[in-house]
């Protein structure tokens, strides 16, 4: 099976956590395993992801602006990212900082690519779903952020019950 042909189902269910995580009251007790579930399902598309941009260099370099120098060593940059991200956050471990940098990555991508592409093309539905998706994803990535520190006051609220 392509890997590309799974990254929208990937993508469908970070998305899908995040929403239900938004929706949940903060002190619901189902919210903690959704903030849980939400970083590991990430993880793993960082995962899948950074996996299609090393594996389909050429692809993703073709998609690169010309402009844009070197092209062809951004998909590996990228991709190294990605799984470095992904793996720090299945683990859970330096979480808020891999949430940020891909946060950022993914919302330079709009300006870097996506904005011109779609200023070129405006009524191309394809680059309208890639920019959209390039910014859900920044979002989901921030998430994972506001997990970690819900983490942190989970176990310290946890912490100050006991005693």
């Amino acid at each position: 099976a392509n890997a590309l042909n799974w990254a929208p189902v990937a993508q469908s269910a970070a998305f899908a956590l995040a929403s239900y995580q938004i929706a949940l009251p903060a002190r619901d007790s189902t919210a903690r395993p959704a903030e849980i579930a939400l970083r590991l399902t990430f993880a793993m598309n960082l995962l899948l992801f950074g996996g299609i941009h090393i594996f389909m260099q050429e692809i993703i370099a073709g998609l690169i602006p010309r402009w844009i120098p070197a092209r062809e060593l951004w998909p590996w940059l990228t991709g190294s990212t990605m799984i470095a991200a992904g793996a720090a956050m299945l683990i859970g471990k330096a979480v808020e900082i891999a949430g940020i940098v891909v946060a950022a990555m993914f919302a330079s991508w709009i300006v870097l690519i996506h904005v011109e592409r779609l200023w070129q093309r405006p009524a191309d539905g394809f680059e309208w779903t890639f920019g959209l998706t390039a910014l859900a994803l920044a979002g989901a990535a921030l998430m994972t952020v506001r997990e970690q520190k819900g983490a942190q006051l989970w176990k310290t609220s946890h912490l100050a019950h006991r005693h």
